[in-house]
């Protein structure tokens, strides 16, 4: 079982105290699942749910009585903030949960065998007066592994796409809570004091260039023909793509044109950029083989070239430069000419509905040029808080126009719009304004609080290292 428990964190320690705080806490954190199932997943189930089973509930949460283990833990020391402590943590679960779910016709069923096994980060933000601590926040940086059975729901999902509809919503409720970007915030501090903890900031920018790759494997080898492959590459950052590249045709050795990516990264430590390689298929494309690249090897470095072997071959290989970039507030950088960008941070809003309506469900998308982000949404409440972060690349600082549009979720009825000219930003302090934001078309006094960066690409990176 030790070597199990270790598989992820072989350096980690063991962390039998926290095990045992857990155990103590369990019942509690029974009370916390039940919550969050019937106010974050249950309402995404009846929106999304076909009419015939839309009233489909979760009436019963039991945990049972085996709890979340922690097989190890393993605290960082380099590229750590010094007002940061940063740990992750490997979270196992096999336990005896039962979530039972009903319809209004009585048919009942339940989810168990619940299995689940992650990763999970634990980051404290440090304060220099009292109380010391501003907060403690709790994520994974991957969607963790997550196993179930159904039962007595068989005719239920037997209907067509039901089953994966369940099975959606509860993997999206999972990463919308826990997931980065999104975490579990508990603040300790005044807010004011931890802007920090509420908010993610990038740390800084990535360019990756693709160049080529060598001595590529096929998967079934085709006597007639010694160049079969069409092979193309996907660049993943999680679950996401950021990037994929064209396909070259019929080549063992491909060569791309310094295909780029450029991305922004919120986190460093324990943070991954996978390559997926692929042979280009009318039917279904081919798995040639993957890589990764720690994101450790190359923050700080202005350059790097790279070569990564691929994890089915010893001597397939893929080629590529990376260069890394501080984001800096000092408008001589922006002069420079240096590629810039605008981060929106997305704190709360007031006001939102009439006297004649009690509530709403809010979520805004924010658009610069043609990159639309959409926020969570925030259900039954006039003052709906987000503490989103969202990062745009800009095209052109003088023209480009930041757009921001809040609905409510029923309806899509539009509650009201803000347009800001990204220029105006140059000539204030640190490029930076942070204010309540007076919302057009919308009712009277409503408004948002948030805060608009502009950023410019530094060209001095900078390294945390303890001591």
């Amino acid at each position: 079982m030790a070597s199990k428990e270790f598989a992820f964190l072989p350096d980690g320690e063991r962390a039998e105290w926290l095990n045992q705080m857990i155990k103590q806490f369990w019942p509690f954190i029974s009370i916390l699942t039940e919550d969050f199932l019937k106010t974050k997943v249950e309402p995404e189930m009846k929106m999304k749910l076909p009419s015939i089973i839309k009233s489909l509930k979760f009436s019963k949460t039991d945990l049972g009585n085996r709890p979340i283990r922690l097989g190890g833990i393993k605290v960082f020391s380099e590229h750590v903030p010094p007002n940061q402590i940063i740990a992750d943590m490997e979270l196992i679960y096999a336990g005896d949960a039962l979530i039972e779910l009903a319809l209004d016709n009585g048919i009942s069923g339940g989810i168990s065998d619940i299995q689940i096994n992650g990763m999970l980060r634990v980051e404290i933000t440090l304060l220099p007066k009292h109380p010391f601590i501003g907060g403690i926040s709790l994520y994974f940086i991957e969607t963790p592994k997550l196993n179930y059975n159904f039962t007595n729901l068989l005719n239920i999902l037997e209907i067509p796409g039901i089953s994966h509809i369940v099975n959606s919503l509860l993997k999206e409720a999972l990463e919308s809570f826990v997931v980065f970007p999104n975490r579990l915030k508990i603040p300790i501090a005044n807010p004011t004091d931890i802007e920090t903890f509420r908010f993610y900031y990038p740390k800084g920018i990535l360019k990756i260039e693709i160049l080529e790759a060598k001595n590529l494997v096929e998967k079934e080898r085709n006597f007639f023909n010694d160049s079969t492959l069409d092979p193309y590459i996907v660049t993943k950052v999680g679950s996401k793509v950021v990037h994929k590249t064209s396909v070259i045709q019929n080549s063992l050795n491909p060569k791309w044109n310094k295909e780029s990516v450029s991305m922004f990264v919120e986190i460093v430590v324990g943070k991954k950029v996978k390559f997926e390689l692929y042979d280009s298929n009318n039917i279904k494309d081919d798995e040639l083989g993957s890589t990764m690249l720690s994101l450790e090897k190359v923050v700080g470095s202005s350059f790097t070239d790279l070569w990564l072997s691929l994890d089915n071959s010893t001597t397939s290989a893929l080629h590529i430069n990376c260069g890394w970039f501080d984001l800096s507030n000092n408008v001589d950088d922006l002069k420079k000419g240096e590629e810039c960008c605008l981060l929106v941070l997305l704190d709360h809003a007031m006001n939102l509905n009439d006297a004649n309506k009690d509530s709403t469900s809010a979520y805004v998308e924010i658009t610069v040029n043609n990159t639309t982000r959409k926020s969570k949404t925030q259900r039954n409440t006039n003052h709906p808080v987000w503490e989103e972060t969202f990062s745009f690349f800009l095209d052109n600082v003088l023209k480009d126009i930041v757009k921001l549009r809040v609905y409510d979720e029923n309806g899509n009825e539009h509650l009201g719009k803000i347009d800001y000219a990204v220029s105006t930003l140059i000539d204030l302090p640190d490029m930076c304004l942070k204010q309540n934001f007076r919302l057009i078309n919308s009712f009277e006094n409503s408004q948002i609080l948030m805060c608009l960066e502009l950023k410019s690409r530094g060209v001095t990176p900078k390294v945390y290292r303890s001591g």
